[in-house]
Formats: C-alpha cells, sequence, structure tokens
C-alpha cells in the first residue's frame, strides 16, 4: 500500500512540473524571450542572441541569490542593473505574468 501511496505522489508530482514547464514555455514565447535566450531545460535552443541560458540563472545572475524573485522582476522592468547595463527588454506583461516567470525560472534553476 505504501508502494502504491509513493508512485501515486511521484506521478503527480511528475504531472504538475509538466504542466508548469508548459505554462512557463508559453510565457517564455509570448513574451518572445526566447528571441535571445535559449531555456534548454525546456528544450528551447534556438536562440539566435548571446544571452545567456535561463535553465541555470543563478550562474549568471549577480545578486541572484539575495533575492531571486524580486532580482529577476526588477531586471526584467530594467529597475535593476548588472555590470552597468539594463536588461535589454523592458517587460511588457502583467505583474502576474512576472512572477509567474520568476518562479518558473527559479524551480528551473533548482533543478540542476
Amino acid at each position: 500500500m505504501k508502494i502504491i501511496a509513493f508512485v501515486l505522489s511521484f506521478a503527480l508530482m511528475l504531472s504538475s512540473a509538466f504542466a508548469d514547464d508548459a505554462a512557463l514555455t508559453k510565457l517564455l514565447k509570448d513574451n518572445k524571450c526566447e528571441k535571445c535566450h535559449k531555456v534548454t531545460a525546456l528544450g528551447l535552443a534556438d536562440a539566435k542572441g548571446k544571452a545567456p541560458d535561463l535553465s541555470h540563472l543563478s550562474k549568471d545572475a549577480t545578486g541572484y541569490e539575495k533575492g531571486a524573485k524580486a532580482w529577476i522582476q526588477g531586471w526584467l522592468k530594467k529597475e535593476i542593473t548588472k555590470g552597468g547595463k539594463k536588461h535589454a527588454m523592458a517587460w511588457k506583461g502583467s505583474d502576474a505574468d512576472l512572477g509567474t516567470l520568476a518562479d518558473g525560472l527559479i524551480e528551473l534553476d533548482g533543478r540542476k
């Protein structure tokens, strides 16, 4: 019985991750993030730009660890600089979508 419960909870966790991945992929595409950034963890690998792969954001983001979600949101809204520069494009979506995007990128980074 314990084995069945474990298998069911594991399957539920995986289906949730795949649903979140689909929502994150849609947000990234809707906001054209994949034009410059690869997100290899989600199979988005056709970017033409030299922007970092968003699959492992903490490797590239100075200050990221101190407040990951706030950092991502501030960076995308062009409120935060990195190396004296701001993100190339200002976020045009909703605050709710920006929060979802930040949460998704943090979760991807945690998969290492």
